[in-house]
């Protein structure tokens, strides 16, 4: 593998090209992705291109980085063979909440069920990096005891203490950050499928993040199901209005805002956010400049991929 940069992002080997055929905007993950940064939390840097395969105009796509242990990305240390105690086996690792496909789906079941799961449902949390073929039964045993003493601390009487609670196991503000991010685009998957988190060793500070956001292309009305064209009702709820689906939302998410810690720092961030990177203003300038880029090549895709005015799953706004 070559490590290069292109399009002025950092030097790396895994990218994603992605077709993103049923947002018709094309420009949901991508206006996504750049509000986190602005945030202050990383998350993919993208790129719009027109692909050209063997001569032929094959429509817009995404160009955009994977979600990875990279100083340019997910900026946690590498876990190594033989980190198998002390400090270096305490990071870093990322983990998934997602659908369970042929290709993985090695991980372990969370101690706490989702909040809405009439059907039974539970959640099912699994190793991206390491790898389910590279991690060692160590590392696998460390990053799951550490996520269940997490949970094991919301479920206790005193969720909020600094000592024993859930804020000594993970950081508050960036589990904040993603859920406003979740809430304000309403993304149908967030919070139970392509949800991501990491950790670091615990020398470099050592708890569970939430992030980085990836798969933001049913959000924003993007969605005919499940009330997720809607601008009411929230994400973290999502259960409550379609808790027959099979991925439910963590339980996390409903201890979190049910506690009044969690809350106030919620709306901290929210006073502080609103003002800055998530204010009208800033979000319009957002989406003029991607939707600028993208003048000129939409038309060329259209033509190719004549879905305006026509369904495509799972529209809702059937133009849209």
């Amino acid at each position: 593998s070559i490590n290069v940069s292109l399009f002025g992002m950092p030097a790396e080997n895994d990218w994603v090209l992605s077709a993103g055929y049923n947002d018709k905007s094309l420009l949901r993950n991508a206006f996504t992705y750049a509000t986190s940064r602005a945030v202050g939390r990383y998350a993919p840097r993208t790129m719009h291109v027109d692909v050209i395969l063997n001569g032929a105009y094959i429509g817009v796509y995404t160009f955009c980085e994977k979600i990875k242990r990279d100083a340019g990305r997910v900026d946690i240390a590498t876990l190594q063979p033989v980190d198998i105690s002390g400090d270096e086996l305490t990071g870093g690792y990322i983990i998934k909440v997602d659908k369970v496909n042929g290709a993985g789906g090695d991980g372990w079941t969370s101690i706490l069920p989702p909040a809405f799961n009439p059907g039974g449902q539970d959640v099912h949390i699994q190793y991206e990096e390491p790898a389910p073929d590279e991690i060692l039964w160590q590392q696998a045993d460390y990053i799951e005891a550490y996520v269940d003493s997490f949970e094991t601390a919301l479920l206790s009487a005193n969720p909020a203490d600094t000592t024993t609670g859930y804020p000594h196991f993970i950081d508050v503000t960036s589990f904040a950050d993603h859920l406003l991010m979740t809430e304000l685009v309403k993304n149908g998957d967030g919070l139970r499928i392509s949800t991501f988190y990491y950790k670091d060793k615990n020398s470099n500070g050592g708890k569970l993040k939430a992030g980085p956001l990836w798969d933001y292309d049913i959000s924003m009305g993007n969605g005919n199901y499940c009330n997720i064209w809607r601008v009411d009702g929230w994400v973290h709820r999502f259960g409550e209005v379609c808790g027959g689906d099979g991925y439910q939302v963590s339980g996390w998410w409903e201890k979190l805002m049910n506690d009044v810690h969690f809350r106030h720092v919620l709306r901290c961030r929210w006073e502080e956010l609103k003002t800055g990177p998530l204010s009208l203003a800033a979000i319009n300038a957002r989406i003029d400049s991607l939707s600028g880029h993208l003048n000129e090549s939409q038309g060329f895709n259209f033509t190719v991929w004549p879905i305006l005015g026509a369904y495509v799953w799972p529209n809702h706004y059937i133009a849209a």
